[in-house]
């Protein structure tokens, strides 16, 4: 039994239904990523603007990998930026701005993948505008791998006030703003300095 703000949910997994953990593991191999996604080492790898890069990979983003990945399960979204643009604005729509500093990576992607793929975008976050966030459950990964999808989705469909479609765009152009000026706003700033030393 998991017990969270007056919640309380009996998890009772279908024999025959594949857990997380189980589907995480497919999720790895499937995309070709390391062992638990990568959350034990120092760096990970992060494709942007065509250029692969090698960056660090701070401990905050390493308590959390396993609820984004967990996110690209539940919503059968491979790891390309098509489907980390619906993640990314799935998850500024349920909440994940709120934990600081790992929203700053749902807020970088979210600007950056609106270039790409708006409408995956979009999608996205009218999904999450209607869900709690994995991250505000304040279940452990054990607990969160044991479940299955759709018992966790049951779990993130309770509790959250539904917005209107109009309230649900308004906030969409809002956040669309902020990611732009957190994502052009610094090479911008970078360009302008430039131009004013030549």
């Amino acid at each position: 039994m998991a017990q969270n703000q007056g919640l309380v949910c009996t998890f009772k997994t279908n024999l025959f239904e594949m857990i997380l953990a189980q589907k995480l593991e497919q999720f790895y191999t499937k995309n070709g990523l390391p062992e638990g996604g990568g959350a034990a080492k120092n760096t990970f790898d992060f494709k942007a603007f065509g250029i692969n890069l090698r960056i660090p990979n701070p401990k905050f983003r390493q308590k959390v990998v396993h609820i984004h990945d967990i996110e690209h399960v539940l919503f059968d979204q491979d790891t390309s930026w098509k489907g980390e643009a619906f993640i990314a604005g799935w998850e500024l729509a349920s909440g994940m701005w709120r934990h600081m500093p790992v929203g700053l990576f749902s807020l970088w992607a979210f600007g950056y993948s609106l270039w790409l793929y708006p409408t995956a975008v979009f999608r996205g976050f009218t999904t999450g505008g209607s869900q709690r966030g994995v991250i505000d459950l304040n279940l452990s990964e054990a607990q969160l791998l044991a479940m299955n999808d759709r018992e966790l989705l049951s779990v993130m469909n309770q509790g959250k006030s539904v917005l209107s479609p109009t309230s649900l765009r308004g906030r969409f152009f809002l956040w669309i703003l902020l990611s732009q000026l957190f994502f052009v706003g610094p090479a911008a700033a970078l360009v302008l300095l430039i131009f004013q030393w030549v």
